[in-house]
């Protein structure tokens, strides 16, 4: 197939970052831990909820957007932070998405919590759909 990367059975299977073995075999540095911004759709079968709105998908309630940290030993499978939305937020509001990874980042534990500046510090791979893929939220994320 034209443009796809195949990938080794190690790299799928890689350790999660945070162990003794999850350093990267070309840097030497840990691998990021991986977090997820994406939102869903809540919806409101009475039609009578504050701030529930028309939603894309024609139905009545809210569009929340959530980060999710891919570690249960971290975050204990829960969600790190969401906002509730209105059902007709903008998919791509730029704004939100940096509020949201702001406030997951505040979530994590001290020790997993990057800190800009420091080389040494614990990294985190923002993942996204195309939602994300604004200019202002990647310059937020680097």
């Amino acid at each position: 197939m034209r443009g796809h990367r195949r990938f080794r059975e190690s790299e799928i299977t890689a350790p999660l970052a945070g162990s003794d073995e999850d350093a990267s075999p070309r840097t030497g540095r840990p691998t990021p831990t991986p977090a997820t911004v994406d939102a869903t759709i809540t919806i409101d079968h009475s039609d009578r909820k504050e701030n529930a709105a028309a939603t894309w998908k024609r139905t009545s309630g809210f569009h929340p957007l959530l980060v999710f940290l891919d570690r249960p030993d971290i975050a204990g499978g829960e969600a790190l932070a969401a906002m509730l939305r209105a059902g007709n937020a903008d998919s791509n509001t730029t704004a939100d998405h940096i509020q949201v990874l702001g406030e997951a980042l505040l979530s994590l534990p001290e020790t997993y919590r990057p800190r800009p500046g420091d080389p040494d510090s614990p990294r985190v791979l923002i993942r996204s759909d195309s939602a994300g893929a604004t200019h202002g939220f990647a310059a937020a994320c680097a």
